[in-house]
């Protein structure tokens, strides 16, 4: 009941023109939060790690991305993909995060100081490995309780911008699990 109430809110804010985000690691069953005084969910409140969240991320991310932009996107995630995680045993989750690739790695850690340095230093690796002049590893997302677009919904971020055909060259993009 709770993952349908969720779902429709979402979709509804959705069509409102919102954007609609969700935490990946597990919340502590314990943690209540509080609307009124804007009480969110912070690393704290995060019972342990269950993915490595990795954003591939345009350089440049004040407007919709372009079908070539997203294109290099997901080379480059491929690459990470193949080279880094499949090629180790890994299955990493794939989505298409509107304006780029988010990959999340299934990782079973605890919420502390050592397992958000680990993190930390695996997004700081690849960045060193797989950036490109065009498409950076956000080396931001990290921390535990840091969230994510939900698949589903349309990523609404600047403006859409028609080409000379009238046709959207840059356009907003529906969140989506890739296979």
């Amino acid at each position: 009941d709770r993952q349908k109430a969720f779902e429709d809110m979402a979709l509804k804010l959705n069509a409102m023109g919102y954007n609609i985000y969700i935490v990946l690691n597990l919340i502590d069953p314990s943690f209540e939060g509080d609307e009124e005084n804007e009480i969110a969910v912070g690393d704290a409140h995060i019972a342990s790690r269950r993915y490595l969240f990795i954003d591939l991320d345009r350089a440049q991310t004040d407007q919709p991305a372009t079908d070539d932009e997203m294109d290099e996107v997901f080379r480059v995630a491929g690459a990470i993909e193949r080279e880094y995680f499949f090629s180790k045993g890994h299955e990493p989750i794939t989505v298409n995060s509107g304006n780029g690739a988010h990959i999340y790695l299934p990782i079973d850690l605890p919420n502390d100081g050592v397992s958000k340095l680990k993190c930390q230093q695996m997004l700081q690796s690849l960045a060193a490995k797989y950036d490109t002049a065009n498409v950076k590893v956000d080396q931001s997302v990290y921390t535990a309780s840091r969230i994510t677009k939900v698949p589903g919904c349309i990523a609404r971020k600047g403006l859409e911008v028609p080409d000379d055909t009238g046709f959207n060259e840059r356009y907003y993009r529906m969140v989506s699990v890739l296979e």
